[in-house]
Order: C-alpha cells, then sequence, then structure tokens
C-alpha cells in the first residue's frame, strides 16, 4: 500500500488507509517506501513513518525499506530495524526524488538481500523502452502507447537475469502482461528465486472496457 504520510497525507494518511483496509477485512498492511517525505531509506525515514502512525491506525502495519541509487549501505540497518524487505524501481517515479536504481544497483541490493534473508521487489519496467515510447496523452489509449508492453517484459527479463546472477530473492511488483507471466515462470522452472504479483484489475478488465478519459481506470501499468 503506498501511504504518503509524513509529507503527503493529502494523497493518503494512515488513518484513511488502514481505516479502508479495516473496512474490507484486511487486518495487515505493507507499506511501501518511496513516497512519503522523507521516503524510508534509512532509518531515520522508518522511524518517522512510524511516528505518524501512532493513534490513527486501525489494522496492523509494515513497512518496506527503499533502495534508490547509492542508498545500498542502509539495507542492513533496515533490516535491523524491522523492515519487511526492500523495494527497488528501475524507472523514476516522477516525483522528483531520483529514486531509479541501475542493473549494477539492483544486483547489489539482491545480492544484500539474500544474506539478509530478505526479498528485493522491483518494479520492473525498462527506462529505454519508455523513454522511446509517445509522451502520454489525454486518453486510455494514448497511456497505453506510453506504456509498451515491451518495456515491461525488458524490465521483467533483467530482474530475471540479476536473480540468477545474485542468488538473490526478486519479487516483481504489478505484473500486468502475459507475456511477463511467461518469462516468470520460465525463470522459476529454472530455479531463479523470482517470485510475483499482480492486481485485481489487470485480472478482471482489459482496455477496451475503459471510458476513453476517465482517470478512475488510470494505473501504471495500463489496464491492457
Amino acid at each position: 500500500v503506498h501511504v504518503s504520510d509524513p509529507g503527503r497525507p493529502e494523497w493518503e494518511g494512515f488513518a484513511s488507509a488502514t481505516t479502508a483496509a479495516a473496512a474490507g477485512g484486511v487486518a495487515v498492511i505493507a507499506d511501501m517506501p518511496l513516497e512519503a517525505i522523507p521516503p524510508t531509506i534509512s532509518v531515520a525515514g522508518l522511524s518517522r513513518k512510524r511516528a505518524v502512525t501512532r493513534g490513527v491506525i486501525r489494522v496492523d502495519v509494515g513497512f518496506w525499506g527503499g533502495v534508490v541509487g547509492g542508498g545500498l549501505l542502509d539495507m542492513e540497518l533496515l533490516a535491523d530495524a524491522g523492515v519487511f524487505g526492500f523495494f527497488a524501481a528501475l524507472t523514476d517515479s516522477g516525483l522528483g526524488s531520483g529514486d531509479r536504481v541501475s542493473l549494477a544497483e539492483l544486483e547489489g541490493a539482491l545480492q544484500t538481500g539474500a544474506g539478509l534473508g530478505l526479498p528485493v521487489l522491483v518494479d520492473a519496467e525498462a527506462p529505454e523502452h519508455l523513454l522511446a515510447a509517445p509522451e502520454p496523452g489525454p486518453d486510455h489509449e494514448a497511456h497505453l502507447d506510453s506504456r509498451p508492453v515491451a518495456a515491461e517484459v525488458a524490465g521483467v527479463a533483467a530482474v530475471v537475469g540479476a536473480a540468477g546472477r545474485t542468488g538473490g530473492w526478486a519479487h516483481l511488483v504489478h505484473v500486468s502482461s502475459g507475456e511477463a507471466v511467461q518469462l516468470i515462470s520460465e525463470a522459476r522452472r529454472m530455479g531463479i528465486r523470482i517470485t510475483a504479483e499482480t492486481s485485481p484489475h489487470y485480472l478482471t478488465m482489459n482496455a477496451e472496457e475503459v471510458p476513453a478519459t476517465d482517470s478512475r481506470f488510470k494505473a501504471s501499468p495500463p489496464i491492457r
């Protein structure tokens, strides 16, 4: 769950996020690390996160630690402080935090995670494919063009390779295409330690059903 407090509570705070979770029968949420100010990339950032939960949460809350470019030194400290694991992205989030990791940095994170016995979650869209894609436009078709399947497939292939070389546990988030699932399945058959998740909207909807300019259906990666 992306809770943006501290720093951006108007996007989503812990009171609203955990109230919604409780209403839906969810007893535990795991907070993603990079959308708060400061992000959860250090023990100090984790402490700030924990502080804003006090007295407002309605379900149990755990935390992922963030890995950003040049930020690998804090992984062991964050693990000691109790994070569930780590999150890294192959592309910038667009929040201005410079959070993208290179493939070499991802391999370093996977090696460190393996030593700690913890997974590294990865947002796997290849940046070179996104840079080559058209700029996003005002409708769903344009959004699809700006986040092509090829970007996810190339990103997943890169993560599979990194996990295979390091022996680390990579967990791919919000997988949105059948082609990516095929790569993941093949990697698992080869014994590479890789897991994945998707989201209900990728399983229950397709692009043809999305109203052209209804932003309630916007997701990244897009509904395909």
